[in-house]
């Protein structure tokens, strides 16, 4: 499981860079910019908690940090394939990866829950 987690997070990382790095005229005009952007960071977010099973605390915030710098520097790459700069996708990009702590939080939370023996009986 652990296997297809981590080929599931590279698959997300290729398909965001390669998208976001694509000519404008490749990929036409795109409704829902900052949507797209926030879920797309958010699963990215998500896949990484799972896939290297980040626990929260240090290292989550180190990870956390990286997603979102991976956004920046991709932002920062726009211009130079013919796109354009927005501070308002990399703060997307952001939001989205807290989304995905939380999203990644409350999974636990449920799936240990299931585990727990129940107190009723």
């Amino acid at each position: 499981m652990r296997a297809l987690l981590t080929l599931s997070w590279i698959a997300a990382l290729a398909a965001i860079a390669l998208v976001s790095l694509l000519p404008q005229q490749a990929i036409g005009a795109v409704e829902a910019d900052k949507l797209k952007h926030f879920a797309a960071y958010g699963v990215l977010s998500t896949l990484t908690w799972a896939a290297f099973d980040v626990r929260f605390g240090r290292g989550m915030l180190v990870a956390g940090l990286a997603l979102a710098a991976y956004g920046l520097a991709i932002e920062l790459l726009q211009p130079h394939v013919g796109r354009t700069f927005s501070f308002g996708d990399a703060l997307a990009n952001a939001v989205g990866v807290l989304f995905g702590v939380g999203a990644w939080q409350l999974i636990r939370i449920v799936a240990l829950k299931g585990l727990r023996p129940s107190s009723r009986g």
